[in-house]
């Protein structure tokens, strides 16, 4: 469950579905997307502390170069957590709710009656790593909604029934 200040938790948010049907689950993005997004911003968090640390010297020397340093990793993590944190499906027995932003929130409900197909998209990485994008085809739309960088494990055992 989400609790920052910026981000709604799901039994709060102003869905009509939600509050009157039971959820059968909700689908994050995968973890491996946290950690990429981690590790190609490091480098410019590393080139900003590098920065503020030479900086701070001139500016504030009794204070220690840690604080600031502390705080900007501190906020860069933050920041990061709640970008992935931000995306998220719902499931309820009647239709799945899609949910993105943080500060500008969009959602997206949709009856399972209106549901034409769903899909999964994976890449040779996200086969690796156990992700994928899943399509969501609905009647009157050309293209489908998606879901990018969903478990695929989590997709197969809830939406995709296996045909024999």
């Amino acid at each position: 469950m989400i609790t920052s200040k910026w981000a709604i938790p799901l039994e709060q948010t102003n869905s009509a579905a939600l509050g009157f049907e039971p959820t059968m689950g909700t689908m994050r993005r995968h973890p491996a997307v946290l950690v990429a997004e981690l590790v190609i911003t490091a480098p410019i968090v590393a080139l900003v502390l590098f920065v503020l640390a030479a900086a701070w010297r001139g500016v504030v020397p009794q204070v220690p170069v840690v604080l600031p340093a502390v705080a900007t990793v501190a906020l860069w993590l933050y920041v990061a957590w709640i970008r992935w944190a931000s995306a998220w499906l719902a499931l309820t027995d009647q239709r799945v709710v899609l949910t993105r932003g943080v500060l500008s929130q969009v959602q997206r409900t949709i009856p399972f009656k209106r549901i034409q197909y769903v899909g999964l998209r994976q890449s040779l990485l996200g086969r690796l790593l156990g992700f994928g994008t899943m399509e969501i085809g609905v009647a009157g739309y050309a293209d489908p909604h998606t879901f990018a960088h969903v478990p695929v494990r989590q997709v197969r055992e809830r939406f995709l029934i296996p045909v024999d």
